[in-house]
């Protein structure tokens, strides 16, 4: 697969459990950016073709490479939750590539540990979640869960809290929640929500309360997820 621009292409060189197989780059292109992503190369044995615009435009999928491309293997699919206490988020609904780069880059800059989906054959979008993360995907791992109610069990059975946004009566606003403790964040699409399987482990329920009391709209996921996560880092 082919992986364009700066972040993406410096994520994945940095990221030694890929498979890299070449480096493109443009001719008598130089930059900063490019002698590091060189340098990376150089240092783990991947060759490097200098290419014209002509045949770097048609290996690239868009027009923003930046003059800098890589071959290498799509990620390898996790599916099963680690052994070890953390902060995850579990998303549930999102399948648009460019959505999953930002909660990726959302999760990573809040400090969350990893993402949780459920399966689905992402490895086609596999160049535009690394680019829409800004190689933030290769930051953090990407478990998709082949059973979400036995993911979320383990966890559980691990001291993490499961925390669903959800409204119903028992919710709270988010702010009065701790979210200190290690737990797995569950948000839903906008159009379904959460599944009843997710909602059947929750310990917590919260809600977003709304500025415009007259709103009868759901955030995406995007949206919701870059409020609460943070709210971690707050508390």
């Amino acid at each position: 697969m082919i992986y364009e621009g700066f972040l993406a292409v410096k994520a994945i060189l940095e990221n030694k459990e890929r498979q890299i197989s070449t480096l493109f780059v443009l001719e008598n292109k130089f930059s900063k950016q490019i002698n590091y992503c060189r340098a990376l190369a150089h240092q783990r044995n991947i060759p490097i073709q200098m290419i014209n615009k002509v045949k770097l435009d048609q290996l690239a999928q868009g027009k923003t490479h930046g003059g800098i491309l890589l071959q290498a293997q799509p990620t390898a699919v996790i599916d099963s939750f680690p052994n070890q206490l953390g902060y995850w988020a579990l998303v549930e609904g999102v399948e648009d590539p460019y959505n999953l780069g930002a909660i990726m880059r959302t999760l990573y800059c809040a400090g969350y540990d990893g993402l949780l989906t459920n399966q689905r054959d992402f490895e086609f979008a596999d160049p535009i979640i690394v680019k829409a993360s800004g190689g933030a995907s290769e930051k953090i791992p990407w478990i998709q869960l082949s059973n979400t109610e036995q993911g979320l069990a383990l966890a559980k059975s691990l001291g993490h809290r499961v925390i669903v946004t959800h409204r119903q009566s028992e919710s709270k606003p988010y702010y009065d929640l701790s979210f200190k403790q290690p737990h797995v964040l569950c948000i839903g699409g906008e159009m379904r929500g959460l599944s009843k399987q997710v909602l059947d482990c929750a310990d917590e329920w919260c809600v977003i309360p709304y500025g415009n009391q007259d709103a009868r709209l759901s955030l995406n996921a995007v949206s919701a997820l870059a409020i609460l996560s943070f709210e971690k880092g707050r508390k």
